[in-house]
C-alpha cells in the first residue's frame, strides 16, 4: 500500500475515531454531570421538605394544643362544678342507672368531643365512642304511623320497629336534629317482642327511675311514668299486629326501596365533612334514645338484656332509607384500657380503632368505696385528614407503636390490610429518608408535633412524584443537550468528509517526492549510490519536503564518504582495553583463592561495530555488557573487568561456595539464551545479531590489590586466569566451553549436558587440555 494511501486511512482514522471519541466523551460528560446536578437537585429538594415538614410541624402543633386546651378546659370545668360531677361520679344512683344519658348529652353539647368513658371502679358507667360504631343502611315499610318493618342491608333479618314519639301532634323538634323531624324506631325481632310482653306482665317497674328532659320534650310525654305507658301501648298493638299477620319476606320491599329511595354518595369533601357530622349527630340521637329506653327499665333491667331492643333506626322525615345502630355497639361492659395518668394528656390507641384519640382523665370521687374516673377526648382524623389534603400525600399515623391510620392524598382512608405491609420498623427512627413499599419506592418525613407524647405523622409521597421537578427538568435537558448534540455531530460528520477529501489531494500532493524518494533510498540499499535520483520541490518551497530532499541529498555524499573509510577499516582490526574496579580495596599484595572464572567475548565485535558512531558501539556494548553482569548478580557472580568486547566473571567470591562452579556454568547458558532472544528483538528490528562465546574454568588464582596506596585496583591473576581466556577464544559463537576441572566439580554432570571435545593446546601452556561443550541443562526427572 502506497504512503499516500496509508497517510490517507491514518489520518481520516484519526480523524474518525476522534470523533467517536468526542461523543462518547460527550455522551458520558453530559450524564456524568447531568447525574450529579440531579443529586444535589435532589438533595435540595429534600432540604426545602424537612424545612416545609418543619412548617407542618408547627401547625399540626398549633392545633393540637389547641384541641388539648379545650380538652383540659372542659376537664376542668366538670371537676370545679359539682352538677358535672354529679352526672358522672360513683354515686349510688349512677352504679345502678349508669350515666349514658349524661354522656349522650356531653357529646351532643360538645361535638368535638370523640370519646368519653366513665367507670366506677372496675365498672362501666358508660362508653361512648361515635366514630368506631358503625352504623348500617336501613331500609322500612310503613305499617302505620307507630310501626314499620325495618331491614337491614345484607342481612335476611326482618325487625318490627317502634316508633319512638307519643303522638303525631306531641313530639316537639329536639335541639339536636337543628329544625328537622326525624323517625326514630326502637327495632325488636317479632320473637322479642312476644317475650317482652310475658316479661312485662310479670315485672314491676322501679319509679326511681328518670329520663332525660331532652328526650322526653322529642318523645312528647312529661315523665318516666307517662313514656312507659304509651310505649307499653305500643308494644301491645305491635303484638296485636303480629296475631293477626303474617311476617312478610325480608327481600319483597327492602330491594324495591333500595332502587327508589336511593341517596346520592357525597362527592365533594365539603359534602363528605357534612356528611359525617350529620351522621355523628344521628348516633348521638340513637345513642340518647336507647339510654333513655335503659334507664325507663322497660326491659326489666337497667342493663341491657334478652328484652332490650336489638338496636335503633334513624330515618330522615319522609323517608324510607335511614340508619341503624346495633345496641351492642353502644353498651360497652368491659372498661377500656387506658394508658395514661390521672390529669394527664396521654395517647389512647389500639389497632381495632379506626383512629387514635387524644384523652385526659378526671378522678371523681364519693360518698361510695369505688373510685369513679372520666376520660374524655378526641380523635386524631380530622387532623390528619387535613393534613393530606393540605400537603398532597398521604400521612400515616402511629400512635404507641402501632400503625393507625392512614389517608391519601385525596383525604380518603386507606384501608387498614393495605397498610400491614408498611415497613414501620425502617421508618420510625428516622427524620425523613426513602423507603420500598409495595414494589416501589417512597419518600416520607416524620413529624412529631408534641415530643412528650407517643405521637408520630408520616407524610409519605412516592419518589417519583416527591422528585417529579428533577425527573421533568432533567429530561428536558437531556432532550435539548440530545437534539443540540445530533446537529454538531452532523456538522462534525459533514467537516470530516470535507476534511477527507481535503486530506486526499494533500496526500497525493506530498506523496509524490516522498515515493521518489523510497525509491532513491531502495537504491541506497543495493550500493547503486552513484544511481541514485533525488526529486526536488520548487527552490523558493520551504517546506519539510524540500528539506527532507536536501538532506537525503547530503546523506547520500556522506555514504560514499564512509564506503571509502570502511574498506579500510575491514582490513585493520584493534579491540579497545578497558579496566574497572568493581571489589572495595583491602590492602595491597594477594592471596591464593580458589575461584571459578568465566570469560565471555562478543564474536565478531568489531566488524560488527566499525559503521557505528562512538556513541552507538559504547550504547551497544553497554547494553550488551548490561545483560551479561544482571545474569552474573543474580548468580552470585561479581564482574572483575571488562576488556573491549569480553567481559571476565568471577563466582567463589570472596568467599568460596559449594555451588559457585554450577552457578558459573548455569550463568553461561542463560548469557547464550539471553543473546538468542536479544537477537531475535533485533531481528524484528532489522539490526544485526550479537554472539558471544563463553569459556569457563575453576582453580586457585592469585587474588589482591595492585597499585599504590594512593591508587588500588584489585583483580586477579595466574595461569588459570589465562587458561580460562585461552578456553574463551576456542568457543564459537554461542558456545560455551569449560575444563576437566569444572566437569569433575559437585553438581555439574548431574544437572548439565556435556558434550566431549578433542584436547586442546592452547597458547603460552606446554601441553593439551581436555575440554567439554556444555549442550544445556538436563531435565528433571519425574
Amino acid at each position: 500500500m502506497s504512503i499516500r494511501y496509508k497517510l490517507f486511512l491514518w489520518v481520516g482514522g484519526v480523524f474518525f475515531i476522534s470523533l467517536l471519541f468526542s461523543i462518547v466523551l460527550q455522551v458520558y460528560l453530559t450524564h456524568h454531570n447531568l447525574t450529579k446536578a440531579s443529586q444535589d437537585f435532589e438533595k435540595t429538594i429534600i432540604l426545602k421538605s424537612e424545612e416545609m415538614g418543619e412548617r407542618w410541624e408547627k401547625s399540626v402543633r398549633l392545633f393540637l394544643s389547641g384541641s388539648i386546651a379545650e380538652l383540659m378546659t372542659l376537664t376542668k370545668s366538670i371537676s370545679t362544678f359539682q352538677s358535672f360531677k354529679d352526672s358522672f361520679g360513683p354515686s349510688d344512683e349512677n352504679i345502678q342507672y349508669k350515666t349514658w344519658t349524661a354522656a349522650a348529652n356531653l357529646l351532643i353539647e360538645d361535638k368535638w368531643v370523640e370519646f368519653l368513658q366513665n367507670t366506677a371502679g372496675d365498672e362501666v358507667l358508660s362508653v361512648l365512642i361515635p366514630s368506631e360504631m358503625n352504623v348500617e343502611t336501613s331500609f322500612k315499610k310503613d305499617i302505620d304511623q307507630d310501626l314499620s318493618w325495618i331491614s337491614l342491608q345484607g342481612s335476611s333479618t326482618l325487625y318490627l320497629g317502634i316508633r319512638c314519639k307519643k303522638d303525631e301532634q306531641s313530639q316537639s323538634p329536639h335541639p339536636l336534629f337543628e329544625g328537622e323531624n326525624p323517625n326514630i324506631y326502637f327495632l325488636f325481632t317479632p320473637e322479642e317482642l312476644k317475650a317482652l310482653e310475658l316479661t312485662w306482665e310479670k315485672k314491676s317497674i322501679d319509679s326511681g327511675a328518670h329520663l332525660d328532659p331532652l328526650f322526653l320534650l322529642f318523645y312528647g310525654s312529661e315523665d318516666v311514668n307517662d313514656f312507659r305507658i304509651s310505649f307499653s301501648k305500643k308494644i301491645e298493638k305491635a303484638n296485636e299486629y303480629l296475631k293477626q299477620n303474617k311476617i312478610p319476606i325480608n327481600k319483597s320491599f327492602s330491594e324495591e326501596d333500595k332502587q327508589t329511595k336511593h341517596t346520592s354518595t357525597p362527592s365533594s369533601f365539603l359534602e363528605e365533612r357534612v356528611s359525617a357530622l350529620t351522621e355523628r349527630n344521628q348516633k348521638l340521637a340513637m345513642i340518647l334514645a336507647l339510654s333513655s329506653y335503659l334507664q325507663s327499665g322497660l326491659s326489666g333491667s337497667f342493663t341491657p338484656n334478652g328484652y332490650f331492643p336489638k338496636g335503633v333506626a334513624y330515618f330522615p322525615s319522609h323517608q324510607g332509607k335511614g340508619n341503624t345502630l346495633p345496641s351492642d355497639q353502644v353498651f360497652l361492659q368491659t372498661p377500656l384500657s387506658l394508658n395514661g395518668a390521672m390529669g394527664k394528656i396521654s395517647v389512647l390507641s389500639a389497632p381495632k380503632y379506626n383512629t387514635a384519640y387524644l384523652t385526659e382523665t378526671l378522678l371523681l370521687n364519693s360518698s361510695t368505696d369505688k373510685a369513679g374516673s372520666l376520660t374524655l377526648g378526641f380523635g386524631l382524623d380530622k387532623i390528619v385528614t387535613e393534613l393530606a389534603l393540605s400537603t398532597d400525600q398521604n400521612v400515616f399515623v402511629v400512635a404507641n407503636g402501632n400503625l393507625i391510620q392512614g389517608y391519601d392524598e385525596n383525604g380518603k382512608e386507606i384501608e387498614k390490610d393495605a397498610l400491614s405491609s408498611l415497613p414501620l420498623e425502617k421508618i420510625q427512627n428516622e427524620k425523613n429518608g426513602f423507603f420500598n413499599w409495595n414494589n416501589a419506592s417512597y419518600f416520607f418525613l416524620q413529624l412529631i408535633p408534641i415530643p412528650e407524647l407517643d405521637l408520630h405523622f408520616y407524610l409519605v409521597t412516592p419518589k417519583e412524584k416527591q422528585l417529579a421537578m428533577v425527573s421533568e427538568l432533567q429530561k428536558g435537558t437531556e432532550e435539548l443537550i440530545d437534539t443540540l448534540s445530533w446537529y454538531m455531530r452532523a456538522v462534525a460528520i459533514l467537516a470530516l468528509i470535507v476534511a477527507l477529501v481535503l486530506l486526499n489531494q494533500l496526500a497525493k500532493k506530498m506523496a509524490r517526492p516522498i515515493q521518489s524518494l523510497a525509491k532513491a533510498a531502495n537504491a541506497v540499499s543495493q550500493g547503486f549510490l552513484d544511481k541514485v535520483e533525488i526529486p526536488y520541490t520548487k527552490d523558493n518551497s520551504k517546506n519539510e519536503i524540500h528539506t527532507l530532499c536536501v538532506s537525503f541529498e547530503r546523506m547520500i555524499e556522506g555514504l560514499k564518504e564512509k564506503e571509502k573509510v570502511r574498506a579500510v577499516l575491514n582490513k585493520v582490526v584493534s579491540p579497545e582495553i578497558a579496566t574497572e574496579i568493581l571489589q572495595n580495596p583491602l590492602q595491597l599484595g594477594g592471596e591464593e583463592k580458589k575461584l571459578t572464572v568465566l570469560f565471555a567475548d562478543i564474536r565478531g565485535f568489531t566488524h560488527l561495530t566499525e559503521h557505528m558512531p562512538p556513541q552507538e558501539v559504547i550504547g551497544l556494548l553497554n547494553e550488551c555488557m548490561t545483560k551479561i553482569s544482571t545474569l552474573v548478580d543474580a548468580h552470585k557472580g561479581i564482574i572483575d573487568k571488562y576488556v573491549g568486547d569480553e567481559a571476565m566473571a568471577l563466582f567463589g567470591f570472596p568467599k568460596e561456595e559449594p555451588q559457585s562452579v554450577t552457578d558459573a556454568v548455569a550463568c553461561a547458558l542463560n548469557i547464550v539464551e539471553s543473546m538468542v532472544l536479544w537477537n531475535q528483538e533485533r531481528e524484528r528490528q532489522n539490526l544485526p545479531k550479537i554472539e558471544v562465546g563463553i569459556g569457563v574454568h575453576t582453580g586457585t588464582v592469585v587474588a589482591g590489590n595492585m597499585g599504590s596506596e594512593n591508587r588500588l585496583n584489585y583483580t586477579v591473576l595466574g595461569r588459570n586466569v589465562n587458561l580460562t581466556a585461552r578456553l574463551c577464544s576456542l568457543a564459537k559463537s554461542d558456545e560455551v566451553l569449560i575444563t576437566e576441572d569444572v566437569l569433575k566439580s559437585p553438581g555439574i554432570v548431574d544437572l548439565f549436558l556435556v558434550e566431549k571435545m578433542p584436547d586442546a593446546d592452547l597458547k603460552g601452556f606446554s601441553h593439551s587440555f581436555p575440554i567439554y561443550k556444555v549442550l544445556g541443562k538436563k531435565l528433571p526427572k519425574n
